[in-house]
């Protein structure tokens, strides 16, 4: 078996690999910066037979036991996706789309296989030194230098300062720094020496000076409610009402920041305007999936983004600005029913069967549910690292096993994925 510090190696290096190979042309650049762009497909020859060939070898597939309860909801999600696909005009590249997303949930499950091999706090840290140290110094220094192809919207990083942007655009890099943040709280509250919550402050604290910083009011919104919910179990009964009371001043300290800061950010940004042009993009969005309800529209071509055969209905229409209508507009009505049912089902266990206040990492739904819903390109899994990290962030803070070990389990969850003989260990299945 290898060692604790060889498999955390192995799969902090595979998120940075992930990075790396994944923040193309699945967002959108233009074709000379695709010329630029990696080779998805070359990520997806190199690192996921690696993956499984480390996962065959060490023992850690026995871990994905854990999605044994949902195994007919993710085999539906991903065979219907595969299946609508064939009822489009274009079904041999609709095909090789389905097999793409397909192959990202290979890699999305083999990096939660790994994940729930190492304590379930570990995996917690490695998340948030890898947004923290590797992440966000990239994001920056591509930001602020704008060097080479890193920089896939410059429009983003030379004339508006405030929206903070570089390998990722700044609505991902937000949804990223936002799960850091997440984490780095939970560790900040479960700590147990003054050194550790001052350090897990100190990460806290810099995860949201730059998601403040990428001006995505969604993520704020999102990480907001997330960080209440993630804090309110280890609050006192005081400090419950006081959060309370300030929830109900939230919406118009909110209309009176948003009036301030529209006068301050560059003038090619209208923040007036901002959700008015959300619903005219929605609109055309659902006249969209009007025609198409049941197959949706797919991609153009392999690995390519999933909105463009929309284009016709309106030039705006590109990016629809909320990933549940990406998905639809992706794979179909059906897919999203069953994306959501499939999720709604891991955050139900979550809460009735996790341990003591670990089901305050229900934060996670809350903030993966607000922010996607607002901008798109987020739940189609096309292989884009945003698209990745979403689910892998999900089913780690919902389904490690040490969220539920020494508990007793119900009869229908799945069998343990230790044998009998250690009761104390992943009684979870």
């Amino acid at each position: 078996m290898m060692s604790r510090t060889t498999y955390t190696m192995v799969f902090m290096g595979l998120l940075l690999t992930a990075l790396l190979f994944h923040f193309g042309d699945l967002q959108g650049i233009s074709s000379v910066q695709k010329a630029e762009a990696p080779n998805h497909v070359l990520f997806f020859a190199v690192v996921l037979p690696v993956q499984i060939g480390v996962m065959a070898w060490f023992g850690y597939l026995r871990h994905l036991q854990v999605f044994f309860r949902f195994r007919v909801g993710l085999s539906l999600f991903l065979l219907t996706a595969l299946l609508v696909s064939l009822g489009r005009d274009d079904a041999a590249s609709q095909v090789r789309n389905a097999f793409n997303i397909m192959l990202s949930y290979m890699v999305i499950l083999g990096f939660c296989a790994m994940a729930y091999a190492i304590d379930f706090r570990k995996v917690m840290q490695l998340v948030v030194l890898f947004v923290v140290f590797v992440f966000l110094p990239a994001t920056t220094f591509t930001h602020l230098t704008k060097v080479g192809p890193l920089v896939l919207f410059p429009d983003r990083t030379t004339d508006n300062m405030l929206r903070f942007g570089g390998m990722l655009y700044y609505a991902h890099t937000a949804m990223v720094l936002g799960v850091g943040g997440l984490f780095s709280l939970w560790l900040l509250l479960t700590s147990d020496t003054l050194k550790d919550k001052v350090w897990y402050g100190v990460l806290f604290l810099i995860a949201n000076v730059f998601l403040v910083y990428t001006d995505c009011r969604s993520a704020w919104g999102g990480v907001g409610l997330s960080y209440v919910l993630l804090a309110f179990p280890y609050l006192s009964s005081r400090a419950k009402y006081i959060i309370a009371g300030c929830a109900l001043l939230l919406l118009p300290a909110f209309l009176l920041g948003k009036s301030l800061l529209a006068k301050k950010v560059a003038t090619n940004y209208n923040t007036e305007s901002d959700f008015q042009f959300r619903m005219r993009i929605w609109q055309y969005a659902i006249r969209g999936i009007e025609r198409q309800p049941v197959t949706g529209y797919g991609s153009k071509s392999f690995l390519e983004s999933d909105h463009k055969a929309t284009t016709d209905l309106d030039e705006e229409l590109n990016d629809p600005h909320s990933a549940t209508i990406g998905l639809a507009l992706q794979s179909g009505l059906l897919v999203v029913l069953i994306f959501y049912v499939l999720f709604g089902q891991m955050a139900v266990l979550c809460y009735k069967h996790a341990l003591g206040a670990y089901w305050s990492m229900l934060s996670l739904c809350v903030f993966w549910f607000f922010v996607p819903f607002f901008w798109g390109n987020v739940y189609n899994g096309a292989g884009g690292f945003v698209q990745l990290f979403f689910p892998i962030s999900y089913f780690i803070g919902l389904l490690h096993p040490d969220l539920y070990r020494s508990r007793e389990q119900p009869a229908d969850l799945i069998k343990a994925v230790v044998p009998k003989s250690q009761p104390n260990v992943y009684n979870y299945a």
